[in-house]
């Protein structure tokens, strides 16, 4: 869809300063309609030659609300969250979903005090 908005002639023909402020304004309005987003980097792949160094890889974004990211490499899929809030309960709730699912799983975590 993006791809026929800039190929559209007229819209083109509009100074890039309107088009801008058109587009914040229209980020900044679909920026509250939604509370989380979901990324799927897919299969990550690598040269034979360095997949032995390699144990993972994880994929984290900055945020101003939750982000789930996703990737896999060599029969292992990472989930990733980053998140603006305090709280881990959504992601707690995610893991427990899949456990009780009986799907394995691993979580690593940092730990941040509040000093």
């Amino acid at each position: 869809m993006l791809s026929s908005l800039e190929h559209n002639y007229l819209l083109r023909a509009i100074p890039l300063a309107i088009k801008d402020i058109a587009l914040r304004i229209a980020s900044n309005i679909v920026d509250r309609s939604y509370t989380s987003t979901l990324s799927n980097v897919g299969i990550v792949n690598v040269p034979d030659e360095i997949k032995p160094f390699i144990s993972s890889f994880d994929i984290f974004v900055s945020t101003n609300k939750l982000q789930a990211c996703a990737c896999s490499f060599e029969n292992n899929l990472r989930i990733s969250f980053t998140s603006a809030f305090v709280s881990t309960e959504i992601q707690r709730r995610f893991f427990k979903t899949l456990t009780d699912m009986g799907i394995p799983v691993t979580i690593e975590s940092n730990i941040v005090s509040e000093e």
